[in-house]
């Protein structure tokens, strides 16, 4: 029930923001925003449409890495250097697992297997499963990641034996697995995992080192029951990496605050004051600005201690954005169109509208980290680790004009870095665009439809990007008019506590639809 009032509510709110602006009234020039102060239960950065929808989940931006609104990483880091010391402001480092006995989505893995009931005693070690079938990890239905071999039963039996080095690192060992639906699992027949009727993937359990054999022969068996729909079965075991974390020291975050089209962040980065803005122009009485692929991050510095600084902003963005799974491989390339510089990332394969269901993250098309050229701006293609090590010495980024990879494997970093001098009581600024040419966004009754603002294919991703920079200050301008308006009329409406409400749900709504014209010139807004 409390789902269906939220989807009405979101419906309603929807058709209430396209009335309302039909009579909105733009202002020519906007110098600040009036903005909620609502804690919400997470922060809406990038709001593009369902594919691009990227979040904080905790109160302080720099609290934890970017999340898809399915829970997956989307990573967003951003960090200033202010007299040569490093401040993270937005997002978390992600240090890597270094896999032990891998999954799937890192190299496909031999077991045995079994499709009826064994006899008693399957999960020891000293089991014989040599008149099991061999096949490679994962074992699933169709269509699931990482898939070695299909599973289309209602059960299996899974066995895989494994050694452990004598020298392993000391670091605490993890074991992770993903399962669909009923899993129990087994490490040298001691039980570790058992669930009811659920299904999860990549949950992480610290284990006891006592239970492997260290320098010897070890073997997981796992049993999974589907009830219904698909079935996945894979596991492994994991320690975390010995890379240090580059952007440890963080900003003090003194305030955040939403509008309708955007979300307002303020720091102090030491010597210096920061704000961020992540504005989302989500205008419903402009539909090709609505539906156009492309969000901002602004960023505006100024000394607040009267001397000047020093000052270079740090902006990244990985491949996680254009993947299902960190296991597709990813190109990496730089571009530039007009008077912008970009570098974007997408799938290799490329499966156009393949993919359908919730727990999906877009692997079509690309995703873009863009800026406008100048000399104070960089774009960079590089190694996770080495363009912040780089950049926390220097101030500066190199790297390389392509890369072809496996995030699980290697993640690229995708970053822009913003050269701006020498700042004082004068504030400096810039900002960045983040971007996504899905190609095509819909099916629809069997046929592919582009997204509204491509019209039919005659405007390009690059136009695009050429036109939110052509357009910014008026886009801007345009934004602050229509949150304004929207906070005193919903203010006067309902009171603060629904003018709170309408603001966080704004951004939600407009932006968990797809906007497309069909073969006959229809408007299709769908949810």
């Amino acid at each position: 029930m409390k789902k269906r009032f939220y989807f009405v509510f979101m419906l309603l709110l929807a058709g209430i923001a396209f009335s309302f602006c039909s009579q909105l009234k733009v202002a020519t020039k906007v110098s600040t925003t009036t903005t909620s102060e609502l804690r919400a239960p997470a922060y809406p950065l990038i709001t593009i449409d369902p594919y691009t929808s990227a979040w904080s989940t905790t109160d302080q931006l720099y609290g934890s890495p970017v999340k898809h609104w399915t829970g997956k990483t989307h990573s967003l880091i951003g960090a200033v250097r202010v007299d040569g010391q490093v401040y993270r402001f937005l997002g978390q480092v992600d240090v890597p697992w270094m896999p032990v006995v891998p999954m799937a989505n890192y190299e496909p893995w031999d077991g045995q297997f079994a499709l009826k009931e064994p006899s008693a005693g399957w999960e020891k070690p000293g089991f014989n499963d040599s008149q099991w079938q061999t096949g490679k990890g994962a074992f699933g239905t169709p269509d699931m990641p990482s898939l070695g071999t299909r599973w289309v039963t209602k059960d299996i039996w899974v066995r895989r034996q494994f050694e452990i080095p004598a020298n392993l690192p000391a670091n605490d060992i993890y074991l992770i697995y993903s399962h669909d639906d009923i899993f129990e699992l087994y490490l040298n027949g001691t039980q570790l995992v058992k669930t009811a009727y659920e299904w999860h993937n990549n949950v992480v359990l610290k284990i006891d080192r006592s239970l492997l054999v260290e320098g010897g022969k070890n073997v997981f068996a796992a049993h999974c029951h589907n009830r219904t729909g698909g079935g996945y079965v894979d596991f492994g075991l994991f320690q975390e990496g010995d890379q240090k974390e580059i952007f440890a020291q963080t900003a003090s975050q003194t305030r955040v605050g939403l509008s309708a089209t955007q979300t307002h962040y303020d720091f102090t980065c030491g010597p210096v004051d920061l704000k961020v803005q992540f504005v989302s122009p989500l205008l419903p009485d402009d539909l090709d600005l609505l539906s156009r692929p492309v969000n901002y991050i602004n960023y505006e510095v100024v000394s607040n201690d009267g001397q000047a600084h020093e000052v270079q902003v740090y902006v990244e963005a990985t491949p996680e954005w254009a993947v299902n799974e960190v296991s597709q491989e990813v190109q990496v390339t730089q571009g530039e169109t007009g008077n912008i510089s970009y570098v974007k990332a997408g799938t290799t394969e490329q499966p156009i509208l393949q993919k359908k269901g919730d727990n999906i993250r877009i692997d079509w098309g690309y995703a873009y980290l863009a800026a406008n050229k100048g000399t104070t701006n960089t774009m960079a293609i590089g190694n996770y680790f080495d363009m912040k090590s780089e950049f926390a010495g220097s101030g500066k980024v190199s790297g390389v004009s392509s890369m072809t990879t496996k995030p699980v494997r290697e993640m690229p970093a995708m970053v822009c870095v913003d050269d701006l001098g020498q700042v004082s009581g004068k504030p400096a600024s810039g900002y960045v665009m983040i971007a996504y040419d899905d190609i095509e966004s819909i099916q629809y009754f069997g046929n592919n439809l582009k997204g509204w603002w491509a019209n039919e294919g005659e405007v390009t991703i690059d136009a695009a990007l050429q036109a939110a920079s052509d357009e910014y200050e008026q886009i801007m301008n345009r934004c602050a008019g229509f949150d304004n308006q929207l906070w005193e009329e919903t203010l006067a409406a309902g009171g603060k506590n629904y003018a709170d409400l309408c603001v966080l749900a704004f951004r939600q709504s407009i932006a968990a639809h797809k906007l497309v014209k069909d073969s006959e010139g229809n408007i299709l807004f769908l949810s």
